[in-house]
């Protein structure tokens, strides 16, 4: 659930019951984690958690009108609900409503802005149980749900030794499609292209006077890789060589 503090001089005993078995407060919360300011109309849409990672809603943002549906959490499944807002361009307000059961709920909100990923709401409005009506009134912050990047295997920096010229560095710089930009950092200071696939790295190089290709395996860490330098002018030959990621 979100963080909430209720207002307790409000509630009678029947309220906080009923906020405590059903849960509505928390989704209250949770169905009001949207906004709408024009500039931000591609990056509100999508995922929103209450900051004790336990509730969640999905925001769809057109044009000027916010739709938000949530749901409890793993903790509370069944609980439902749903918001409609407008504003901006930092204070929003709307309303919401949401049920489980026999249990339900509506009100309105105001959220502010916080930041790009973090919002706060104020909420108030009425628990409906079997005829009881008890008001609700809470606060809570949401942030947004930011998909991890996945690691780059290859990007960045990296130290290698090899067995003829000695110690230098690496810096790979993403291309696409398995593709790097390779600067040498030391050494004859080369530049070149490198490709990956599987666990292999393989790197052209050329200085103004040595040109010649590394073969790299990766190990199982994908953070040390060993194999040859094959210099083709400048000093012909195989060359022993290793790498291992900064």
């Amino acid at each position: 659930m979100l963080s909430v503090v209720k207002n307790t001089e409000s509630l009678a005993k029947l309220g906080r019951t009923a906020i405590r078995k059903a849960g509505l407060g928390a989704l209250v919360i949770a169905v009001v984690l949207g906004f709408a300011a024009p500039g931000w109309a591609q990056s509100l849409t999508g995922t929103w958690i209450g900051t004790d990672n336990t509730t969640q809603v999905t925001i769809s943002h057109q044009g000027n009108t916010l739709r938000v549906a949530g749901w409890g959490g793993p903790k509370n499944p069944e609980l439902r609900g749903t918001g409609l807002l407008t504003g901006g361009p930092k204070v929003f307000r709307g309303t919401w409503e949401n049920r489980k059961g026999e249990w339900s709920g509506k009100g309105t909100q105001t959220i502010t802005l916080i930041d790009a990923n973090t919002i706060y709401t104020v909420f108030e409005g009425f628990v409906y149980y079997r005829g009881n009506k008890t008001p609700v009134r809470g606060a809570g912050y949401a942030r947004r749900k930011v998909a991890v990047a996945a690691v780059d295997p290859i990007a960045g920096i990296w130290n290698d030794r090899q067995e003829r010229f000695g110690d230098s560095k690496w810096r790979f710089t993403p291309a696409g499609h398995g593709r790097y930009h390779a600067e040498q950092i030391g050494l004859g200071n080369a530049h070149g292209t490198a490709t990956f696939s599987g666990n292999q790295l393989r790197i052209d190089w050329s200085t103004r006077s040595h040109s010649g290709t590394y073969f790299y395996t990766l190990d199982a860490s994908g953070r040390f890789a060993s194999g040859t330098n094959v210099v083709r002018t400048g000093a012909p030959g195989n060359y022993r060589a290793s790498m291992r990621k900064q």
